[in-house]
């Protein structure tokens, strides 16, 4: 499991302005999980109080854990040098998951694109409308 944090060439090219579902705090950076699928990049946020079910829960009480929601495709030129350190407890609900993560993630991506495609698909708006990834449907494959 790569734990990574995104750095300033990312924030300056993915500002809120343009980006708004994107998770970008810079003072105070979200610690990412870096995964691959299909030779591209992932940066997947840890985050706490995620309220949907799109995410690989660490801590249900405080509902902390991977937000798959909140994805984004990156590049190894995005990537901090700071070391993230990870709380003892997370870390131990990480280790060894790479591949459920993994294939958490690659199930929501074709929940995006079957919310894409079917209007009657269930909770098609708040998918839409929050996820991260509306902004990559190149790097997607997503026409």
């Amino acid at each position: 499991m790569k734990y990574i944090f995104l750095n300033d060439k990312f924030y300056n090219e993915h500002t809120q302005d343009k980006y708004p579902q994107l998770e970008l705090k810079q003072k105070r950076p979200y610690i990412h999980i870096q995964i691959e699928k299909d030779g591209q990049k992932f940066a997947l946020p840890l985050r706490s109080n995620i309220s949907h079910p799109y995410a690989f829960l660490t801590d249900r009480a405080n509902q902390c854990g991977v937000d798959y929601s909140k994805a984004v495709p990156i590049t190894d030129d995005d990537i901090d040098t700071a070391k993230p350190f990870i709380r003892p407890n997370e870390h131990k609900k990480l280790i060894g998951k790479e591949y459920r993560i993994k294939k958490g993630f690659e199930k929501y991506i074709q929940t995006y694109i079957n919310a894409l495609s079917d209007k009657k698909y269930e909770h098609r708006k708040e998918i839409l409308a929050y996820s991260s990834l509306q902004y990559f449907h190149e790097e997607l494959g997503i026409k």
